[in-house]
């Protein structure tokens, strides 16, 4: 087991998505809730955040409501980090089904010794595909408290790692794991076209 905690981001309003609850979207014969949940079963310690927690109960995973609500994916991750075991955390956001698990796990491990770790790529980041230590609470509590919403407006009172494209793909292709599904559309292409084929090269094996 991976001795790191696992924060999964479900609480979003879903308002692109037409109010429809993204977690339980279906890949297959799964959700994207189970799917995600999957791809970090190897951790000691998992934490979905959301304001919905009786929809999740038959998971059997610890769940928390964000304590700043509707602040968006910082008060989530501020939430998460407050009740996580571990003093490093990965994040991972319940509509970006594609990633592969062992980049997830090595995020994890490369995660002692910074504040965080963030994927960016041509000047993008992947703020909700990362990992942050205890150490960023009080920082982003601050943040929250002064109204900012956006988690790399904080990143200067930061010591970060960041993920080259060379280093994430080793475990897959960049434009593929780090799609986002927001919109019906999106589903549409994405997940109903089934990626052009290559969905399983993306997901473990639900069993």
């Amino acid at each position: 087991m991976i001795e790191s905690s696992a924060i999964v981001l479900a609480g979003g309003r879903n308002s692109r998505m037409g109010y429809q609850n993204k977690s339980f979207l279906k890949l297959g014969e799964s959700n994207f809730i189970e799917i995600v949940l999957e791809k970090v079963k190897e951790f000691n310690d998992i934490i979905i955040v959301t304001n919905a927690p009786d929809e999740y109960e038959y998971l059997g995973i610890k769940i928390v409501k964000d304590i700043f609500p509707f602040t968006g994916p910082l008060g989530a991750i501020y939430t998460g980090l407050k009740y996580a075991k571990y003093d490093n955390s990965i994040i991972f956001p319940c509509d970006m089904p594609f990633v592969n698990h062992k980049l997830l796990e090595h995020i994890a491990k490369i995660a002692k010794g910074y504040d965080g770790v963030v994927p960016k790529v041509d000047g993008y980041y992947q703020p909700l595909c990362s990992a942050y230590s205890k150490k960023c609470i009080e920082i982003f509590g601050e943040g929250l408290k002064n109204g900012i919403t956006k988690i790399i407006d904080l990143y200067p009172l930061m010591n970060i790692y960041y993920m080259t494209r060379k280093e994430i793909e080793q475990y897959g292709n960049y434009d593929d794991m780090f799609i986002n599904i927001n919109t019906p559309r999106e589903y549409e292409k994405h997940i109903k076209e089934d990626l052009n084929g290559n969905r399983d090269m993306y997901c473990r094996k639900i069993k």
